[in-house]
């Protein structure tokens, strides 16, 4: 799958013809449900007070 998604000839590529759908019927998926395939809320959202900040960063 990930050779299909990466292949340098857009016409190879898997989800060229038919985008995401074609990609959710790839065998990869097939075990996976449709509740599991969902958006989820992050647990934790980091506040910068500006966009060159450090503050979150870990060393």
């Amino acid at each position: 799958m990930i050779e299909r998604l990466l292949a340098k000839d857009p016409d190879h590529r898997l989800g060229s013809a038919k985008g995401a759908a074609e990609i959710k019927r790839h065998p990869f998926f097939k075990e996976t449900s449709s509740p599991c395939r969902k958006v989820l809320t992050a647990t934790l959202i980091l506040n910068y007070s500006s966009d060159c900040s450090t503050t979150n960063d870990r060393v």
